[in-house]
């Protein structure tokens, strides 16, 4: 898949008439569950369904976006302007009222040409726009862009997580060593969001060090490292010492991981556990359950995720739907 500001494709018309679509970038500003605001590039993908295709009078095709933030964005929608009038592109629908993380929604592009247009070269642009983003047209990200978000030390450590993230998932070594020095020296929340983003991140240098993580202290991270390991395809055998570890929310986390990794029989066995009273629990739980294809394990991620809970549950809600099979898209379309 094709991020937002990195996708190109051809429209061409018989008898010479090329229109040419750009898809333009969407810098997103989005106000964090914690009252921060955050600019974050590369987390709304966007795909064509096919990157060449042939205009005689009209064209239909669909585009996809995905919402790669671990929270909910609103009102999202597509924007298309041709840069002549012989040209119309009418896109539906007109919005999505709400797409919650790792969602994926569909428009559909109809271009028309004119009857006796002249043959020469046409510009779509496309854009992105929701609620809390607002609507803004870029070129793509490019590396340096991300590397200025992370080291600006007055940013959001948010922002800088998801920058840092975009970056390993690219193999610049600055995004693998920011997430690694996050994750073994902030609070517990941000050292969390670290992990979970080298999960992700899913390298061999991900995993090394990901296993000294399960040797902390603090069973939150481990419990973290054990889900971050299960997304980084580690060895099962990492995640089997999980079962029995002294903490519940950890010890939870390593069966949830096995069962993303196919363990089907430790999905069922989740099934207590999402009603635990605490929330961080049933979240991990419903994730593992989730991830075999659970309906309901995703609706309870979805309510957690975009309810009146802990902001910091909230996120963690939004980043177990992003870590689901089929919603795993990187920063590179994939």
């Amino acid at each position: 898949m094709f991020p937002v500001g990195r996708s190109r494709w051809v429209m061409r018309r018989l008898l010479g008439l090329a229109v040419i679509a750009a898809l333009g970038c969407a810098s997103v500003v989005f106000a964090h569950l914690c009252n921060n605001v955050y600019r974050t590039p590369d987390r709304l993908i966007v795909k064509p369904e096919r990157p060449v295709t042939t205009v005689v009078q009209s064209e239909q095709m669909r585009v996809f976006v995905v919402n790669n933030f671990p929270v909910t964005i609103n009102n999202v929608a597509l924007s298309v302007k041709a840069d002549d009038v012989t040209v119309q592109a009418v896109v539906t629908p007109d919005a999505i009222e709400a797409m919650k993380p790792g969602q994926r929604a569909q428009f559909t592009v109809r271009i028309r040409v004119a009857e006796g247009a002249p043959s020469r070269r046409h510009r779509l642009t496309i854009g992105i726009a929701a609620k809390q983003i607002g609507f803004e047209q870029m070129d793509e990200t490019p590396v340096p862009k991300l590397r200025a978000v992370v080291e600006d030390a007055a940013s959001n450590p948010s922002t800088r997580v998801l920058a840092a993230e975009s970056l390993a998932k690219r193999d610049d070594p600055m995004g693998f060593r920011f997430l690694t020095e996050m994750a073994a020296k902030h609070d517990q929340d941000y050292r969390s969001r670290a992990i979970r983003a080298l999960g992700r991140v899913g390298n061999s240098s991900s995993i090394a060090f990901l296993r000294t993580v399960l040797q902390d202290r603090n069973g939150y991270l481990r419990g973290n490292a054990y889900i971050a390991l299960a997304l980084a395809k580690a060895p099962t055998t990492m995640l089997q010492p999980g079962l029995s570890d002294r903490d519940e929310f950890a010890k939870t986390c390593a069966k949830a991981a096995l069962a993303y990794r196919g363990d089907a029989g430790r999905a069922k066995a989740l099934q207590d556990a999402t009603k635990d009273s605490d929330g961080y629990v049933q979240v991990a739980a419903a994730w593992g359950m989730a991830s075999t294809g659970d309906k309901d394990a995703v609706d309870l991620l979805d309510k957690v995720s975009g309810s009146g809970a802990d902001a910091k549950l909230r996120i963690f809600a939004g980043d177990m739907l992003i870590s689901l099979p089929g919603r795993q898209v990187d920063s590179k379309g994939e």
